[in-house]
């Protein structure tokens, strides 16, 4: 067991709100606050704890800190576990973690109860079979409860569940005895229809656990509604420890945070990562029972609490991975405004923003408007947790595909200096080979003209990995360079004779050419042209290059995160980290 009844009543976790309802006498204190999911919490506090004669009714008032009063415990069989949920259940304590573990004729659950002012009803149940589980499933739904937890453990073929139903609706989606496969496509699904379009109304996981054996693996999910569109991530589905570990370093780079992890119980684990803010935070995994048990312990003495713990593996070889946190809500977000001029009637503009930016969960955005040439309204938005990067109205933003219209502009100037028209050739101005020194592979390369490219109608592939073109350099490093990413494209059949509507394909690699011919023209750089023919006559003080790789970016810059939160290997550096998929 984690701790005793008494030690639980002493291990508190300190958290900032602002109590809705606060009461004390002589011996004793109460405080309540309403959190963000509409749940009222209360903790508790007498005379006879630690501390009391610090505390002071002002004190609490001022600083909005309160207790969270918990209890928890590992490696109990069902008959422990049973009593004392009986025990703490009616003092208005709920479960906010559950894992079943171990052998399907020896399992063991790990728990974690928190002491609520007006306790949410539950429904909590251990032990069940597969058909045991889809019929408390199927009951509570009829009643409107829905899963927060599912926890499985066991074969593929006969597992073992435990669950926690409280009142909700929509039920959430909830699946078990899927494969990783399976659960990709879930996850997918979650968020995106069958043509790849962002869902109106998302969802995110609530819950997750993997059992099964090596080699068959099966995963148990809940996935809730996603009301606020937070963006998350599961790709780490079955990852070694150091593999996982790498996948924990990149993400919580990006600000991200690991919501919750399942071990294998050997050595393997699955994860599902966030982007939202729950205060402090501390992470930990790989850990027999006593590691655990020592981990909760200096933890707890800080001020955490563990907010989910979840068990792998069999008797001894058990193994724990648990997040701790100082209070059981996430942060709420803000919608912050800056700029000028503050006298101007622009709250259609305001008001259109912010609703975007909650509808689609975007943290930073700019907006401008210019009449004639003058800018008359210049504002920054941030939605995000107090203490995130405030976004500016001259915060530098990337281009992304943007910058086509840019090198667009920069070969029509071209164009209109006659230094090229639109039937000229690629190969008339940049005589591309293949790797190796060769001629274009597909006689119609030689056919492709400006207008084909400007027009996505080339017929060359649309894009590639660039680990793809290295491997055509032999001895090449990455990152690869625009030279050789032209020539790799010469060296490839085209997918249709240029200017065909067949040819036709949204085409990075393209502008990517064009962005060579504007460099070639003009005598100098791509970045120098930009320069010196659209920055400078148009008097753009602010615009830079972007810097590729995460940690070298720059403080001022807006920050970018997907909706799937992919991590992948970089390709800016040849020992390839893993980074946020936009950098």
């Amino acid at each position: 067991m984690t701790t005793t009844k008494q030690q639980a009543q002493q291990s508190v976790a300190s958290s900032r709100w602002s109590p809705s309802a606060v009461a004390r006498d002589a011996n004793h204190l109460d405080v309540s606050v309403t959190g963000n999911d509409g749940h009222v919490y209360t903790t508790w506090w007498d005379s006879s704890l630690p501390d009391w004669g610090s505390i002071t009714l002002g004190g609490w008032k001022d600083i909005g800190e309160i207790f969270v009063v918990f209890i928890a415990w590992h490696n109990l069989d069902f008959a422990q576990w049973q009593a004392n949920f009986d025990e703490y259940f009616p003092q208005g304590y709920r479960v906010i973690s559950l894992s079943i573990y171990g052998s399907t004729s020896s399992p063991l659950i790990a728990a974690v109860m928190v002491r609520e002012a007006y306790p949410v009803p539950q429904y909590v149940r251990h032990g069940l079979d597969a058909a045991g589980y889809q019929a408390a499933f199927d009951q509570f739904a009829a009643q409107g409860f829905g899963p927060t937890i599912i926890s499985a453990t066991g074969s593929a073929d006969s597992p073992l569940f435990a669950g926690v139903w409280q009142p909700m609706s929509p039920i959430p989606l909830t699946r078990f005895g899927v494969t990783a496969a399976e659960l990709a496509q879930l996850y997918n699904s979650a968020k995106f229809d069958a043509n790849g379009n962002l869902l109106a109304s998302t969802t995110v996981p609530l819950s997750l656990d993997v059992y099964g054996d090596p080699g068959d693996r099966r995963y148990a999910v809940v996935l809730a509604p996603n009301p606020a569109m937070l963006a998350w991530n599961g790709d780490g589905t079955e990852e070694s420890s150091s593999d996982y570990q790498t996948r924990f370093n990149a993400q919580v780079a990006d600000r991200n945070r690991v919501f919750l992890v399942s071990p294998t119980g050997d050595g393997h684990y699955a994860s599902v990562f966030r982007d939202d803010q729950i205060g402090e935070w501390q992470a930990r995994h790989g850990m027999d029972a006593q590691q655990y048990q020592q981990a909760f312990n200096n933890l707890t003495a800080q001020g955490y609490f563990p907010i989910q713990v979840q068990g792998g593996g069999v008797g001894g070889g058990a193994q724990f991975a648990a997040v701790f946190t100082k209070t059981l809500q996430t942060t709420p977000r803000q919608f912050t405004v800056t700029g000028s001029p503050a006298s101007f009637p622009n709250d259609p503009y305001d008001a259109a923003m912010e609703k975007t930016m909650k509808a689609f969960g975007v943290r930073h955005a700019a907006l401008s408007l210019v009449k004639g040439t003058k800018l008359v309204l210049a504002r920054g938005y941030t939605y995000a947790e107090p203490g995130y990067p405030l976004a500016q109205p001259l915060t530098p933003f990337r281009q992304a595909s943007c910058s086509k219209t840019i090198t667009a502009i920069l070969i029509h100037q071209l164009l209109h200096e006659k230094k090229l028209t639109l039937d000229t050739t690629l190969q008339s101005v940049l005589d591309l080979k293949a790797p190796g020194g060769g001629a274009p592979v597909d006689a119609n390369f030689a056919k492709i003209t400006v207008g084909h490219l400007l027009d996505h109608i080339a017929g060359i592939p649309t894009d590639v990995a660039d680990t793809t073109v290295l491997a055509a350099f032999p001895g090449a490093k990455l990152p690869i360079t625009s030279d050789q990413l032209a020539s790799w494209i010469a060296g490839q059949t085209l997918v249709a004779a240029p200017g065909t509507a067949a040819a036709w394909g949204y085409s990075n690699n393209g502008y990517i050419l064009l962005g060579e011919i504007v460099a070639k023209l003009r005598g100098s750089s791509y970045i120098d042209a930009l320069s010196q023919h659209l920055g400078a006559p148009l008097g753009l003080k602010h615009t830079r290059l972007g810097v590729g790789p995460l940690p070298a970016q720059p403080a001022d810059e807006a920050r970018y995160t997907a909706l799937t939160m992919p991590i992948v290997p970089s390709v800016l550096d040849p020992a390839q980290p893993l980074v946020p998929w936009e950098y």
